[in-house]
């Protein structure tokens, strides 16, 4: 007979599900605090990602595939620097 445990049973590794939705100033707002760096680590994070265009999407596509020079160009443009 299997025994079934409750969380807190287990112990304290109360770990979480980790949700973000994200845009197009979320990512622009990030990238002028923190640098491209900070926007990796903006996308991932978390478990799930939702994007609300396509531009946030785009950098992500980016990032994943290594194309970090790339995807700060991206978002330089949408800044106008």
């Amino acid at each position: 007979m299997m025994k079934l445990y409750m969380r807190s049973e287990i112990g304290n590794s109360n770990m979480g599900f980790n949700k973000r939705f994200v845009g197009r100033d979320n990512v622009l707002g990030v990238y002028d605090i923190s640098g491209i760096q900070g926007v990796k680590d903006y996308f991932f994070k978390p478990d799930l990602l939702f994007f609300s265009d396509t531009f946030s999407a785009d950098v992500y596509n980016l990032l994943y595939e290594k194309k970090d020079k790339k995807a700060e160009q991206e978002i330089k443009k949408q800044l106008c620097i």
